[in-house]
């Protein structure tokens, strides 16, 4: 049998605690009444009394312990149908208690359920935002390049002027360059005969004119002038090279008191200006035999521009 405290701890103090105080009172009348029958016992037996001759006292007794005992009896009885109707009141009480808390564990079923669906609408809705704003910044990138190639478009347009000109310049400072030979042997120039050189080896400018044998400046600058001249034994030559009739350079071969021929070369650097011309010519008259056959050259190139 569930005492007061047990029964309390397993319902709560709320619905239980009349029931265990009205519980401790009953539990105490089979205790009085038991008092009661142990108190009468102590006077001594009855048949004390019997000995005595006094039945009226006799008679009493016995019928003040048969009604003590019937009471007792009666209240026995009563208080186990009491814990019966008790047990019977706190275990319907119990299954109210359980079919409370299944009502709350539905409830909170479909709470969590609520709850998770929520969850899952909160994320969709990150993510259209997250995609929303990828689409904003792709956006924004593609207009950032077009203002760049439009920035770039304008500068090139700004720097066109200056481009080409340095492009011009780069063009006007490539290599100028000829390079001629002489085709067949002269002899007996007369003073100052220009030589022509009628083989064109190279001419990058188109400058020099191999009929009379000058070449014209294409563009002002420094320029490397280069002349050969090569005779048979018992002859000679002397050679000028000339900017405008004014000689800057010198070469002379002699072969008179030798028994083979001879070469020899010149070079001479200048700052010339455009369209001014230059030849070599013969420095004196005389025995002046120039070989053909390519022994005798003449060449120059630009070294650099010049203002």
């Amino acid at each position: 049998m569930l005492g007061g405290l047990q029964i309390a701890f397993l319902f709560g103090t709320t619905i239980i605690i009349p029931i265990a105080i009205k519980y401790k009172q009953v539990q105490r009348i089979p205790y009085e009444s038991n008092r009661v029958i142990e108190t009468i016992s102590s006077l001594g037996p009855i048949t004390s009394f019997e000995q005595s001759g006094n039945k009226d006292i006799v008679n009493e007794l016995k019928s003040i312990k048969k009604d003590v005992c019937k009471i007792g009896n009666n209240v026995t009885g009563e208080f186990n149908r009491w814990v019966n109707e008790t047990t019977d009141a706190l275990l319907e009480n119990a299954n109210k208690q359980k079919n409370r808390l299944d009502t709350v564990d539905e409830e909170t079923k479909v709470i969590l359920n609520e709850n998770g669906k929520s969850d899952t609408k909160v994320i969709e809705n990150v993510k259209e935002e997250i995609a929303i704003k990828l689409r904003e910044m792709d956006s924004i990138r593609w207009i950032k390049i077009k203002e760049i190639k439009a920035q770039i478009l304008v500068l090139v347009q700004e720097n066109y002027n200056s481009i080409k000109h340095e492009i011009n310049q780069m063009r006007s400072q490539e290599t100028k360059s000829f390079s001629t030979s002489l085709t067949s042997p002269n002899q007996d120039l007369p003073l100052h005969r220009t030589i022509v050189y009628s083989t064109v080896i190279t001419d990058t400018s188109v400058s020099y004119n191999s009929s009379d044998g000058i070449f014209t400046v294409p563009v002002s600058g420094v320029y490397v002038f280069t002349w050969s001249a090569s005779c048979g034994e018992g002859r000679w030559q002397d050679t000028e090279l000339v900017v405008d009739s004014i000689a800057y350079g010198y070469l002379k071969v002699n072969t008179v008191d030798d028994k083979y021929s001879e070469s020899s070369m010149q070079t001479v650097v200048l700052e010339v200006n455009k369209d001014q011309r230059v030849w070599i010519w013969s420095k004196e008259a005389g025995n002046r035999t120039f070989a053909g056959g390519n022994y005798n050259t003449f060449s120059g190139w630009l070294l650099y521009t010049t203002v």
